[in-house]
């Protein structure tokens, strides 16, 4: 029997997020993202289903989370909105507004929950704060740590390139699976650093690896490193997107956004409009703007005026 349960759990900022995210996947986009939202008491509908997607595999457990802090979103290909963060991960089916929230108790290695990313056969990652990678298939949770060939266990992103290779960062380097094996790449292998925060892949499928002292760009055959002499606003990166006349747009802490044409870098901070210069996330909607996620509020930027 389905029955109808009311929850306090609307986001203060997840509807701008949402309209921008549903706009863009409605019109072929997916690569959508946000770091840090937080949550307003409000009322949404839960609908408890008789079979749902995750069912409990610890009943003796229960687990008390509050979902405050969002580090991850990525759509599935049902056009449902996946968002993981330090209450584990909520799945929203944005046509009925109804949800399912998952989290140790289903199988996650634990509640902090840093990362997802979802393959066209619309199979999980799900990257954790300290206990490595689950990864959900067809109703079966498989672990991943550093025994099976994981750089850390504390993962900070994962990225599925256009070959569908599985690219994770972590404080000890990269991690990457080539539907065979895992295979790592550190500052020996010609990364900048192996603090690793973020991974873009871009549209010619090269590999941006977002570090705490710059970018190590992987073209298929050699790296290059881009930095704060080369027009990067700050040292730290944080998140990056490829807009979608392919220009790469990147998220420092407290640096700014720096944006890449192809020939020349631009920096935007505070100065320019922006509400903080410590960036968290950053998305394209439909109609070209960038929307912004700081650590004090939201921005946009339209091609000409960013507005905070």
């Amino acid at each position: 029997m389905r029955k109808q349960v009311i929850v306090p759990l609307v986001i203060c900022l997840f509807p701008l997020v949402v309209m921008t995210a549903c706009s863009s996947l409605q019109n072929g986009g997916s690569d959508i993202k946000a770091d840090r939202i937080n949550y307003k008491d409000d009322q949404i509908t839960e609908e408890e289903i008789e079979e749902p997607l995750f069912k409990i595999e610890h009943p003796n457990w229960t687990s008390h989370t509050n979902s405050n802090f969002i580090q991850d979103m990525a759509f599935d290909n049902e056009s449902r909105l996946w968002a993981v963060g330090d209450g584990g991960a909520v799945r929203w089916d944005l046509k009925d507004g109804t949800f399912q929230k998952i989290t140790s108790e289903h199988g996650l290695p634990e509640n902090h929950i840093t990362a997802i990313a979802i393959t066209p056969d619309n199979s999980l990652w799900f990257g954790s704060d300290q206990n490595g990678i689950a990864y959900f298939d067809q109703g079966e949770w498989v672990y991943i740590n550093t025994q099976d060939g994981l750089s850390s266990n504390a993962i900070h992103d994962i990225k599925i390139d256009q070959e569908n290779w599985i690219w994770v960062a972590t404080n000890r380097g990269i991690s990457f699976f080539d539907g065979t094996k895992w295979e790592i790449i550190t500052r020996a292998d010609g990364l900048i650093s192996d603090m690793v925060y973020s991974i873009l892949v871009d549209s010619s499928n090269r590999i941006w690896v977002g570090t705490n002292a710059g970018i190590s760009l992987w073209d298929g055959e050699t790296w290059v490193y881009i930095t704060e002499n080369d027009g990067l606003g700050g040292r730290l990166i944080r998140t990056m997107i490829e807009g979608a006349d392919g220009s790469i747009w990147v998220g420092t802490q407290d640096g700014g956004v720096s944006h890449f044409d192809g020939i020349t870098w631009k920096i935007f901070t505070e100065g320019d409009g922006l509400a903080s210069d410590w960036i968290y996330s950053l998305v394209e909607d439909t109609n070209g703007r960038i929307w912004i996620g700081t650590r004090n509020g939201l921005s946009t930027f339209d091609g000409g005026i960013m507005n905070g």
